[in-house]
């Protein structure tokens, strides 16, 4: 009976968390909820979102070359430009959202994931008040709101939103080294690179040292460390060399 009224307690703890960090979020993607689009850098993102949408209606499950782009000559987009994002507005747009708020609620959900990935890690290290205190400023850091609002880089927004995981995972495997841990940590490694790659690309040399200090602390369980850690790795460019390995190989292809 305890051990119920324990996890009703943690989940009860964990729903409030959520709100909060929710109602801290909400300013930041409030100015969405209109019927309109807005104008940024990189504004082909309707036309990706559409195209990909056209390549599974035809029965392409990672359609790579798109036509109508490049002069209707066709474009190679999904062998370079990494495609977790589209996908994941491709599947509010399977639900019957239009393709302007399949994109926006993609916007909304790299916000929603990036604060509530940071308040988690926080939350883990230091404490849930470090926790909250990290949602705000993670969210509402400048150079977020220059992604969207400006730039429109789509890809390395939500890449954003996924590192806090890829280090959180790190952190739940240096705590418990087990199976599950690693597949979530190379899972999350996957995801990143899949959202884009240059940020993936930098972010494992911050891991790296991570893994080192890590590894200088674990006086009795180094090699376990090590092999999960490897093991990781592996799982995660395993996963997403559907996309990588073709994008080194014919980077120079004409």
């Amino acid at each position: 009976m305890l051990r119920f009224k324990k996890i009703f307690d943690q989940r009860k703890t964990a729903y409030f968390d959520f709100i909060i960090v929710l109602i801290i979020t909400i300013p930041a993607f409030f100015s969405l909820f209109n019927n309109f689009y807005f104008t940024m850098h990189d504004d082909q993102h309707l036309a990706r979102l559409f195209l990909l949408d056209q390549g599974l209606k035809q029965g392409y499950l990672y359609p790579r070359w798109v036509d109508i782009l490049g002069f209707n000559f066709g474009y190679p987009l999904l062998n370079f430009y990494p495609p977790i994002a589209y996908y994941v507005a491709e599947i509010f747009h399977l639900f019957g959202t239009s393709f302007i708020w399949s994109l926006k609620l993609t916007f909304i959900l790299g916000f929603l994931l990036a604060s509530w990935g940071i308040f988690l890690y926080a939350k883990k290290l230091l404490g849930r008040s470090v926790g909250f205190i990290a949602a705000v400023f993670y969210t509402y850091f400048f150079y977020h709101a220059v992604l969207i609002y400006v730039r429109g880089a789509l890809a390395e927004f939500i890449s954003l939103a996924i590192l806090p995981f890829v280090f959180l995972t790190f952190e739940n495997l240096k705590r418990k080294k087990n199976l599950k841990n690693s597949l979530f940590f190379g899972f999350t490694i996957a995801v990143l690179i899949l959202s884009h790659s240059l940020i993936a690309f930098p972010s494992t040399i911050f891991l790296f040292l991570f893994f080192l200090f890590y590894l200088a602390l674990q006086s009795f369980e180094r090699l376990k460390l090590f092999i999960y850690s490897m093991f990781s790795g592996f799982f995660g460019l395993m996963l997403s060399a559907f996309y990588w390995i073709p994008c080194i190989f014919e980077k120079n292809s004409h």
